[in-house]
Parts: structure tokens; C-alpha cells; sequence
């Protein structure tokens, strides 16, 4: 199913910008480009991630409090919102946090992306489920190579540390 849904959830193909469904997550892939293969922060030294994405519903957390048929009621409902509203990228926003879970230690940037707000109400309507916005972010850099935490909730952002970052890493992203 999950080959069929990512086809489904693929915007045009010249697009860099996919959703895709993985690991109990919807999200939206990013292309970031060059940024500084290390980051040291907080006493510890990062590494860049490979691949980047905005996760936009954690089902998993769904699943867990509604059961497992909800996620194909999401997938769908999710595949027939972006099919006629633009759910996509917009912009990073100049604020990194620090995100430290047990051994693990990561770098998030914020971000917005269009018309998640509207998903979540209709989703929320729909369904007959309680969920909130997610704090959208991208990971950009980790301790263990390429694992990200779960930031999917606001009590979970506000566990965060907010940080700076060098100017190399924000005019990458196109925020210097």
C-alpha cells in the first residue's frame, strides 16, 4: 500500500518537492543543498543529514489512540486535500532548536508549509478525531547519522532549545 499511496501522494514529476508515506508518517520531501557537512553545537558535533523532509501527520500517534483503520482513512482523505489544495513548502523560518531525546541529539529548522492548518481541521472534522497542527520543522542535522527525532506535538517543541546557528547554514537555506 505504501508504494501505491507514495505514487498517489506524488505531486508532478518536475516537482522536487513529494509527498510520500513511510514509517507511519505523511510528509513532504525537500531538496537542501550544500550545506556544511558538520555542525558543532551544545558540546556535541553533528552531521548533515542525506535526505530532508517536512513530516506533516504522524499516524503512528493516530493509530495508537483512534486503531489502525484510521490510516487508511487519512491517507485518503490526505490524497483528495492536496489534489486540490496547494499543501506545499513555503518557507524556513530563522529559528533552530536543539532536540535531545535520551542519546540522541538533533538540529530542526522551522518551517511553513501552506494550507497544513486547513488539513487538520477537516481532518479533525471528518474523521471525528483530535489532532493538532504539528510544529512543521526539518531536520537538518543529527547526531547519529540521519536519525531524526519526533518533534509532533507542542509539548514536544516546547522540550526544545532554541540555538544559533552559523550564517554558512541560514544562507543555505535562504534565510542570510
Amino acid at each position: 500500500m505504501n508504494e501505491v499511496m507514495n505514487m498517489a501522494l506524488s505531486p508532478e514529476k518536475n516537482n522536487k518537492e513529494k509527498y510520500k508515506f513511510d514509517d507511519d508518517y505523511i510528509y513532504l520531501s525537500l531538496a537542501i543543498e550544500n550545506l556544511p557537512p558538520k555542525l558543532n553545537v551544545s558540546g556535541y558535533e553533528l552531521s548533515a543529514k542525506e535526505e530532508f523532509h517536512c513530516s506533516l501527520v504522524c499516524i503512528r500517534d493516530l493509530k495508537e489512540k483512534y486503531g489502525d483503520d484510521v490510516e487508511e482513512k487519512i491517507l485518503n482523505l490526505f490524497h483528495d486535500f492536496v489534489s486540490k489544495n496547494d499543501t506545499t513548502f513555503i518557507k524556513y523560518r530563522n529559528e533552530f532548536r536543539l532536540v535531545q531525546r535520551g542519546e540522541r541529539v538533533s538540529v530542526i529548522v522551522m518551517c511553513d508549509i501552506s494550507n497544513i492548518d486547513k488539513f487538520f481541521k477537516l481532518m479533525n472534522q471528518e474523521l471525528g478525531i483530535e489532532s493538532e497542527i504539528p510544529p512543521t520543522h526539518v531536520t537538518i542535522y543529527t547526531l547519529q547519522p540521519n536519525m531524526g527525532i519526533g518533534v509532533n506535538t507542542y509539548l514536544g517543541f516546547q522540550a526544545t532549545q532554541e540555538i544559533e546557528v552559523p550564517n554558512e547554514v541560514k544562507t543555505r537555506l535562504n534565510l542570510g
